[in-house]
């Protein structure tokens, strides 16, 4: 049981930063991606600090 919860939490991670690269990358024709990203910063969230999460 264990090893599933951790695969599900990994998937959930890796879903998680993919989003996040996907605004990165589309954020400057996006306006409103590029705002999220801005607020996600601003309040230090965990999608703002995933990457440095999962080095």
């Amino acid at each position: 049981m264990r090893r599933g919860l951790i695969a599900a939490e990994f998937k959930s991670e890796l879903m998680l930063l993919k989003l996040k690269q996907q605004f990165e990358a589309t954020e400057r024709i996006y306006p409103r991606r590029e705002a999220i990203l801005k607020v996600q910063a601003e309040e230090s969230s965990h999608f703002s600090n995933i990457e440095n999460f999962l080095r």
